[in-house]
């Protein structure tokens, strides 16, 4: 993965998590005193974009590390187990992914890379609706309103689609690894394939 690509995927785990800090600011020291402060403004923009990157590289372990703790990383990756057959469409994506080296990294980084952001999303979303509950709560009418229940609806479905995109990347992720890293095996399948079709040729009737 480049450079760009890395701080950009830095960036945008940063900026959901200055979200809920801001929402969380605003809640409890009220609006007025925090939107003034968000003026866009070139330095403005650039002191913003400095933090997010640094909020993004010090939460990124920070999420992993909670996940780590809680077990909840065992059940997002599963347990690995013995390695399956290898299908005619591992073979592909083998000979696609995994014929050169720089290839077959930049393939597991890309993968790395999205479970890194629906990480990022399912914390920073579940974070981000609380606070903004907290702040419709506190400053903006009560739970009783409709905002109230529009934010946490809006809010549970986005921390489940992340929950849901986490865990179906987790569990392909081994996977991911043994098609760029198994070569013996699909050679072997390959040269039994072409045996068996030359022992097929050979004993079929001549007409």
């Amino acid at each position: 993965m480049g450079t760009t690509a890395l701080f950009a995927e830095l960036v945008v785990g940063g900026v959901l998590t200055l979200t809920w800090m801001v929402l969380l600011a605003m809640a409890a020291l009220g609006p007025s005193r925090i939107l003034p402060l968000l003026d866009v403004s070139s330095l403005t923009a650039g002191f913003l974009l400095a933090v997010a990157y640094a909020l993004g590289v010090v939460f990124d372990r920070v999420w992993d590390f909670l996940l780590e703790v809680s077990g909840l990383q065992v059940w997002f990756r599963g347990r690995p187990g013995p390695p399956g057959p290898v299908s005619e469409a591992d073979r592909q994506r083998r000979r696609v992914f995994g014929a050169h080296p720089k290839t077959a990294v930049d393939f597991v980084n890309y993968h790395r890379s999205r479970m890194r952001v629906a990480r990022a999303c399912l914390f920073n979303f579940a974070l981000i609706t609380l606070s903004g509950l907290t702040l419709l709560a506190v400053r903006y009418g009560g739970v009783g309103t409709a905002e109230f229940a529009l934010a946490g609806v809006t809010g549970l479905v986005l921390s489940a689609a992340s929950a849901l995109a986490l865990w179906k990347l987790g569990r392909t992720h081994d996977r991911v690894l043994e098609i760029v890293s198994i070569v013996e095996e699909c050679v072997i399948q390959d040269i039994q394939v072409i045996q068996a079709e030359s022992v097929a040729t050979a004993d079929r009737p001549r007409e």
